[in-house]
């Protein structure tokens, strides 16, 4: 309308939407994490994953990887709720993965930063996201974050072999990089580390600024 002088978005996947479908020019200020006690525990053997239980959050994805995981001692901890919660667990129950993949349901935010503090990284791979807090609460949690290379605002986070991975969103390529994280807790901490330092440079401090100029 007349009445903006400048446009932020939250990411440039929606910059970019912005600009194809109605022709806006917008200016990316990624916004930090919601302020939370993040903390790290140790790096313990399992992957986490939080979300809306969604198609358009693919833990089917994360599931399927887990199929052909070689290391059968790390399991993948699935939280939320939503209407793919059926699907899941059919699917789980095809592949076998009873033993390996827990479904545990919606947890409070306490229950979400101990398993952030705990896990050895975090799975987030969902479909052309917008932004997604969960990149950074798990960076500033010291876990790296793996996701897809159509996720959209998460791979605006993530520098693969850096402070994450960014995947083809494929099972078998999710697969291979969960087994080195299994195979390698020291890797895990090591890529851990550089994702809290970046998740550490997100902060009002530095966006305001930008917004009040």
């Amino acid at each position: 309308t007349r009445n903006v002088s400048k446009l932020y978005t939250i990411s440039q996947t929606v910059t970019d939407r912005l600009t194809h479908f109605i022709g806006v020019p917008s200016t990316v200020l990624h916004p930090p994490p919601p302020a939370r006690d993040y903390r790290c525990d140790g790096y313990e053997p399992y992957i986490f994953a939080v979300s809306r239980l969604h198609p358009l959050k693919r833990m089917d994805l994360l599931v399927e990887a887990m199929a052909l995981v070689k290391d059968r001692t790390l399991r993948a901890v699935i939280a939320g709720e939503g209407e793919d919660e059926g699907r899941l667990r059919d699917l789980i129950r095809a592949r076998g993965l009873e033993s390996r993949v827990d479904l545990i349901g919606p947890v409070s935010e306490q229950q979400k930063l101990d398993h952030y503090a705990r896990c050895r990284a975090v799975y987030f791979a969902p479909k052309n996201e917008d932004y997604g807090f969960i990149t950074l609460e798990a960076m500033s949690s010291a876990k790296a974050v793996i996701t897809a290379s159509d996720s959209g605002g998460p791979t605006e986070q993530v520098v693969t072999d850096k402070t994450g991975w960014i995947l083809a969103p494929q099972a078998a390529a999710f697969a291979a990089t969960i087994d080195r994280l299994a195979a390698d807790p020291l890797l895990a901490e090591m890529m851990g580390q550089e994702a809290r330092a970046y998740a550490a440079k997100h902060t009002w401090d530095q966006v305001v600024p930008r917004l009040l100029a």
